[in-house]
């Protein structure tokens, strides 16, 4: 195997090629006292599969074990748990794709495929709906799939609830970029162009909360009558209409790759990475919502796909690439992680050589359970590799609690987080608790306390966060570093002079339970907002979190919705009424969470308004 180790410095790219027998070697500069380990990726053993004419796959737990499995056309590879996957089933009849959201709201994900000739600004789809685990049935007819597996979207664009399909073609101009909104059943109506400058033919739409209101935005690549090209800010009003909002231009986009949306330098905000011309190309958006060329590394081969995540466990965004250079002669694939400096820049680059030729493509996920964002990725006629994160030094994440404080409230309460760590079996275990401080990012640099457990021992930790020597309310990391995962719950209690004791029971939440893309959960409001007050929760993980959140009536209907992108490692909680910017919740109500992206736990916490005394709603897919 060859490996590429770069050297990124202000003079330009500096590179060092050396022939080692282990994947990967990496240099570490320091960067915002965070902690964080090399880029390390390894090959799940007999992890490798056959698939013919593999497009691009799609991540996703289709038979509800927890586990992620793969969706190809009308394949699917169910997950083993372990990095490996049962061999393809097919299921549904062939096509296109497959696109994958929740579109007809019964919290399991769907597959839309398209297939046939191009009409009607988009190609001809179907939807086909779960009916249970790794089960689909024949639903919708409609129109309106982009011609290629990026070209669409399907996202609640007018916040009543129902994933709605926005796609990107390249003809005709009449529909450049085109809408079509969901019925909550699985079809797609009402056709709307809302862009007609030609769009490229692929890998030129992106989605996001881009300036913060809640509301999706969109972001399009097209090319100008002279050529150029550009990406255009298309601001979301909250009924599927957009209004053009400022263009991302520099004078490299003349053969433009992959696009991305991560928050590059930790500001909050969401900026854009391009690949073009042999170069990434990172825009940061500033305060006042404008884009800034700010960082332009050169020097990379071609780039088929893209994602951005964090690799290296320093709670900052990373980027792998999928490329393919010409090297005596020959194509050959790799595989490039730049590790991100939390400023918009790169400090270190690895490269490894891996099998396939230079069809390629590249997807995300914690395939073997265990809080770290692995790798697939494959090419055409050549099968797929999962690539392994071994970042941490050995430690695994093993459960999280979401929400756990040290903190007094309103008459005279008192609340405190008390953990119950319990070892089921025979030999010792290690690791550290992290706390995640609320409203704010946090990473690997964040407070810890490291335990130990003797076999068959139980330990109570009283006023765990106060034990860390923190104050407030945050989220904790239970990692293992030697031993089996140990049994986690907490019991938050109200130790106040007026307290009644013990106030919730929180069980632990294993990597394998947490909220990921097409699933959803439904938190029931409060019988009686005057009375009691609802706060809703979230804690995401390595990657930007997309979601929706729905508020219903007692009678099912729609009464509103927000739109929110949430950085990676986020432990925060807002009320009801902060959620929606200043709606009421209505009595009996309930707040429906679907997860677009990333994956996130969910959690809501119910208090009355005259003792304080709280109840925890904790989701589970």
């Amino acid at each position: 195997m060859t490996l590429r180790h770069t050297r990124l410095g202000a003079g330009g790219v500096h590179l060092d090629v050396m022939r080692v027998p282990t994947l990967i070697f990496v240099l570490l500069a320091a960067h915002l006292g965070r902690a964080d380990c090399p880029p390390w990726f390894s090959m799940a053993p007999g992890s490798s599969g056959s698939l013919d004419a593999v497009r691009h796959p799609r991540v996703g737990d289709f038979n509800a074990d927890g586990i992620l499995d793969l969706a190809d056309g009308n394949r699917l590879l169910f997950g083993r748990g372990d990095g490996t996957f049962r061999p393809p089933e097919a299921a549904t009849p062939n096509g296109n794709g497959p696109f994958i959201g929740d579109f007809n709201n019964d919290g399991r994900p769907d597959l839309a495929l398209s297939g046939g000739n191009a009409g009607l600004c988009g190609a001809p789809g179907r939807a086909y709906l779960s009916n249970g685990p790794g089960s689909f049935v024949e639903g919708p007819f409609f129109h309106g799939l982009g011609l290629d597996f990026d070209l669409s979207r399907f996202l609640d664009l007018d916040r009543d609830g129902n994933l709605d399909l926005v796609t990107a073609n390249g003809f005709p101009s009449s529909c450049s970029v085109s809408t079509w909104l969901g019925d909550g059943r699985g079809g797609f109506t009402g056709f709307r162009p809302v862009y007609s400058e030609p769009a490229d033919p692929s890998q030129s739409l992106l989605a996001g909360d881009v300036d913060g209101d809640g509301i999706v935005d969109l972001l399009v690549r097209t090319t100008t009558t002279t050529g150029l090209k550009r990406i255009v800010v298309l601001h979301g009003h909250g009924d599927a209409t957009f209004a053009p909002a400022g263009t991302l231009e520099y004078k490299g986009l003349a053969q433009s790759g992959p696009m991305a949306l991560g928050d590059l330098n930790d500001d909050g905000r969401p900026d854009v990475l391009v690949l073009a011309d042999r170069s990434v190309i990172v825009f940061l958006q500033r305060a006042n919502g404008l884009f800034e060329p700010v960082t332009t590394q050169t020097g990379f081969p071609f780039v088929y796909d893209v994602v951005v995540a964090d690799f290296t466990g320093d709670g900052l965004p990373d980027v792998a690439l999928r490329t393919v250079e010409q090297v005596n002669g020959k194509f050959l694939p790799f595989l490039e992680v730049l590790a991100g400096d939390g400023r918009g820049g790169f400090r270190s680059r690895v490269q490894f050589e891996l099998p396939g030729n230079f069809y390629a493509w590249l997807v995300a996920g914690d395939f073997n359970g265990d809080g770290k964002t692995d790798l697939a990725t494959g090419s055409q006629g050549a099968g797929f590799t999962v690539l392994l994160n071994s970042c941490r030094g050995g430690e695994r994440l093993v459960a999280v609690l979401p929400t756990v404080v040290s903190s007094s409230g309103a008459h005279d309460a008192h609340f405190r987080t008390d953990l119950i760590l319990k070892n089921p079996g025979s030999t010792a275990v290690e690791g550290r608790l992290v706390f995640h401080p609320g409203s704010r990012r946090g990473g690997d640099g964040d407070p810890s306390l490291p335990f130990a457990l003797g076999s068959g021992e139980t330990r109570r930790i009283e006023d765990l966060v106060a034990a860390i020597g923190e104050h407030g309310r945050g989220s904790l990391d239970v990692l293992v570093t030697r031993g089996s995962a140990p049994l986690v719950h907490a019991e938050i209690v109200n130790d106040g002079p007026t307290s009644s004791g013990m106030a919730a029971v929180e069980p632990g939440v294993a990597p394998g339970r947490f909220l990921t893309l097409g699933k959803h959960v439904v938190l029931a409001a409060p019988g009686e907002p005057s009375t009691t007050r609802m706060a809703i929760g979230f804690r995401t993980f390595d990657d930007l979190t997309s979601l929706s959140i729905t508020v219903r009536d007692r009678d099912g209907k729609a009464a509103g919705a927000v739109y929110k992108d949430l950085a990676p490692y986020l432990s925060i909680q807002w009320s009801a009424e902060e959620i929606l910017g200043g709606v009421a919740l209505p009595a009996g109500g309930s707040v429906r969470v679907s997860i677009l992206s990333g994956a996130a736990i969910v959690y809501a916490t119910l208090a009355d308004n005259a003792t304080s005394a709280p109840v925890l709603q904790l989701s589970r897919p």
